[in-house]
């Protein structure tokens, strides 16, 4: 179980990436939901609810997990006293602004992120269409997702860090591009209190 200590300062909130073991006490009131690279955002008022097609949820409901399951796209996992958020980040909806789309959606902080394991600039190989996308939209001829991110995320006046691990050069996570693999590890936050 990998966690973050910026997340872990917030108290009565619990966190953790890519354990599923870790989850259990949690899983039987996951939300229902779909992650479809978008930017599209619900907030939860309760446990186990349908959530339809989205990339982040919201919630200041105590009880109310919020789970990511990602293969190479970020697992953001966000935290304040009283609200929490969790953000399925892709390429696609990196671009698509999903961070700056969330944070605008949170009551005010302070909040803390952590960006979770994910494809790292090592790996992530692009065609020229998109590459000339990421230096339109950030200006950047490197594309390194996670950096990208935490800049966004800090841009914005949140605290965050990355757990800077590459999904695709360490084979305890599931990788997409690696292994074409339909597996995901899993993220979750909630406020336990």
């Amino acid at each position: 179980m990998y966690q973050s200590s910026l997340v872990n300062r917030v108290v009565g909130v619990f966190h953790a990436f890519g354990d599923a073991s870790a989850f259990m006490p949690y899983q039987d009131r996951f939300p229902n939901w779909q992650q479809v690279h978008g930017r599209d955002v619900r907030v939860l008022d309760a446990p186990s609810v349908q959530a339809g097609s989205c990339d982040a949820l919201i919630t200041s409901v105590p009880g109310v997990p919020l789970p990511l399951r990602t293969a190479d796209c970020m697992p953001i996992l966000m935290a304040s006293p009283g609200c929490i958020a969790a953000i399925h980040a892709g390429w696609r909806g990196l671009v698509a602004g999903i961070v700056p789309h969330v944070i605008a959606q949170l009551p005010p902080g302070p909040w803390v992120a952590a960006v979770g394991p994910a494809i790292g600039p090592c790996c992530f190989h692009v065609k020229d269409d998109v590459r000339a996308l990421f230096q339109e939209v950030f200006g950047a001829m490197a594309i390194d997702l996670p950096q990208m991110a935490l800049h966004q995320l800090r841009k914005a006046g949140v605290e965050a860090e990355s757990l800077g691990i590459c999904t695709h050069c360490n084979p305890s996570f599931c990788s997409f591009r690696r292994d074409r693999t339909e597996k995901r590890q899993l993220s979750l936050v909630v406020m336990e209190s």
